[in-house]
């Protein structure tokens, strides 16, 4: 079926569009009304927990280290054997011996000093006193400047 622009096409009469109305309508299904999100049908999610395939592959991946373990230390062990190298090793309790009491020498009590003080009483050391510094102070010459203030005083008198 080709396209047909509108201009091209047949006009319906009033008979034929109500009967496709009522087509539609019979046949009536999800498809004929539209979907949030565009044109694209429902797609209905498969059931998956994920948090519970997280928890499975982990207690995989922990079982298949511990079988690797188990399987490399038996190797050894067996290897050993071959080669007869297990050191055997016999242990035998011992009961603890009783610990020897030696009698302490009795020590008679020094006599203490009746004015033994426990406080010990601690001074500023003594500081050495400072050199004085003779300061030299020069004379001032005022012989100078005295002839200009004598100038000035006549000037404005």
């Amino acid at each position: 079926m080709a396209y047909i622009p509108p201009r091209l096409r047949k006009e319906k009469t009033v008979d034929q569009k109500t009967e496709e109305a009522m087509k539609i309508v019979q046949d009536s299904s999800d498809k004929h009304f539209p979907t949030l999100g565009g044109s694209a049908p429902a797609v209905s999610r498969p059931t998956i927990s994920y948090g519970d395939k997280a928890k499975e592959w982990e207690q995989k991946r922990f079982d298949i280290e511990v079988k690797e373990r188990v399987d490399a230390r038996m190797a050894e062990i067996r290897e050993e054997k071959r080669k007869g190298e297990i050191p055997i090793t016999i242990i035998q309790k011992r009961r603890p011996e009783p610990a020897k009491v030696m009698p302490l020498p009795v020590l008679e009590p020094e006599p203490q000093p009746l004015e033994k003080n426990e406080w010990t009483t601690v001074e500023k050391k003594p500081r050495k006193p400072k050199k004085k510094v003779e300061q030299v102070v020069e004379p001032e010459f005022n012989d100078k400047f005295e002839h200009l203030a004598e100038d000035q005083e006549s000037l404005w008198s």
